[in-house]
């Protein structure tokens, strides 16, 4: 990972879990207690940044009041500084998270729903897993880029919502979906998983009745498809009884 990867990845991993971090400053050198940006020394107050200096990479931050210098660590590789960076921040955006855990409230909720549901309908589903960002077939996953498979998630790019599943073979993004709203995404993927959570329910009952009473496949989901309408209908009748009592 170099200097411009661990910026770009910092900020979307606070900005995905709603914290704050002091800000990166790009200088061209800094002194004791001062920084040097555009060819002038200035001090500048909850900062980080990282520069070459005196054959050393240099990682450091500014305090909260005067903005000078108050931490600073030296590395050899510019590898070594960014990695140093990227555990830094990562414990203190989890730090953030912990004081206030409940950061994503409808994606947290919605995953605990369908965790919920799959496991009262005693059903294996794709594993929900947590991004950083995506591109055309990759997750990044705490900064690295690779491939999940059977996976779902939704997160945050371009300042829209994207829901997302993973293939069963290669991990790749399979499928993708769109939205303006956090609220929007968790909707569309609660009726997408439900859905494939009664398919599996569905496929379980078919071979069932296949294995246990000898009927064809096609007699098979005949039979419950019949099951499930008069279980929709049931539902619905309780749903308007409840509702004019």
């Amino acid at each position: 990972m170099n200097l411009i990867e661990l910026v770009e990845t910092i900020m979307r991993k606070a900005a995905k879990a709603k914290v704050s971090i002091i800000r990166y400053v790009d200088v061209e050198d800094i002194s004791d207690s001062q920084l040097c940006i555009d060819g002038s020394w200035v001090n500048m107050p909850s900062v980080w940044g990282i520069c070459w200096k005196g054959g050393k990479w240099v990682y450091f931050e500014t305090d909260h009041e005067e903005g000078q210098i108050c931490s600073i660590k030296r590395f050899t590789e510019e590898e070594e500084v960014c990695e140093y960076a990227y555990k830094y921040f990562i414990r203190v955006i989890k730090e953030q998270q912990e004081k206030d855990p409940d950061k994503n409230p409808a994606i947290t909720e919605l995953v605990e729903k369908i965790m919920e549901k799959a496991e009262k309908a005693e059903v294996a589903i794709r594993e929900y897993i947590d991004v950083e960002d995506i591109s055309d077939s990759q997750l990044c996953i705490d900064g690295t880029w690779g491939n999940r498979m059977s996976a779902w998630g939704i997160c945050r790019k371009d300042g829209k919502w994207v829901y997302f599943e993973t293939d069963d073979e290669r991990g790749y993004i399979c499928g993708s979906k769109i939205f303006m709203t956090e609220k929007e995404a968790c909707e569309y993927a609660y009726k997408d998983l439900s859905l494939e959570i009664e398919a599996e329910q569905a496929e379980r009952a078919i071979r069932y009745i296949q294995n246990v009473y000898g009927y064809s496949r096609e007699r098979a989901v005949e039979i419950v498809d019949i099951v499930i309408q008069i279980m929709q209908s049931t539902q619905k009748s309780v749903i308007y009884a409840k509702a004019i009592v």
